[in-house]
């Protein structure tokens, strides 16, 4: 069970619900804590929070409408959604996966920020590799999505391998913390090495069990 939630870290969770500002632009205030986790706990504690994936049921309703409408999307967001804003809405469509016909004219990497965000809440851990996969975004534009918003939405969580002998890649996450420290990579030398017996074993003239049959026979 994780850390519980104190007085004044719920206090800070209401003042973000009471004023203009978003949860995320606040996370500095809650150390040790990771927006989904923040964000989780006030849904629980029926705290509103405002922010861009924060629509309502009837503002979904009215954006898809408008998706299948005829009019143009943005004289229609003009019109059904002055609040929300023409940028707004499109990312909360890219969000929802909606699609139609109409041109939507060139969207920026702030909608592939918010497509990337999508994937990754509920506390959901991606390399670039698979949020690109998942939001259907070119790998370049993710890429460049995640370096923008690193450490203000984005974090490392951890690193991993693509393949077994490859370089360390990042698995991102929401939040705000500081990057998990990338692993040390391996020295030029023993690299070399491993990369020689790699090339005997599949020429056959290494045995790879033969350490291990010296250990039983010893």
């Amino acid at each position: 069970m994780g850390k519980a939630w104190t007085p004044e870290e719920k206090a800070i969770l209401k003042e973000v619900s009471d004023s203009d500002l978003t949860l995320i632009s606040q996370m500095h205030r809650l150390p040790g804590r990771t927006f989904s986790a923040a964000r989780i706990h006030a849904s629980r504690n029926d705290i509103g929070l405002k922010g861009p994936g924060m629509w309502s049921p009837a503002e979904i309703r009215i954006l898809k409408k408008i998706y299948r409408g005829d009019e143009s999307i943005k004289g229609a967001v003009a019109k059904l959604l002055p609040q929300r804003g023409y940028v707004a809405a499109k990312a909360e469509a890219v969000r929802l996966g909606l699609t139609g016909p109409k041109k939507r004219g060139r969207i920026g990497y702030s909608l592939v920020a918010a497509a990337c965000e999508k994937a990754l809440e509920d506390g959901q851990r991606f390399t670039a590799d698979a949020l690109s996969t998942k939001t259907g975004w070119k790998l370049h534009a993710v890429h460049r999505a995640l370096a923008k918003a690193r450490g203000k939405k984005f974090r490392v969580a951890e690193w991993t391998r693509l393949a077994i002998h490859g370089d360390f890649c990042a698995v991102w996450e929401i939040g705000t913390e500081p990057d998990a420290p990338r692993p040390a990579r391996k020295h030029y030398s023993v690299s070399n090495r491993e990369a020689r017996v790699r090339r005997s074993i599949r020429a056959g003239n290494v045995n790879p069990f033969q350490t291990l049959i010296n250990q039983v026979a010893a």
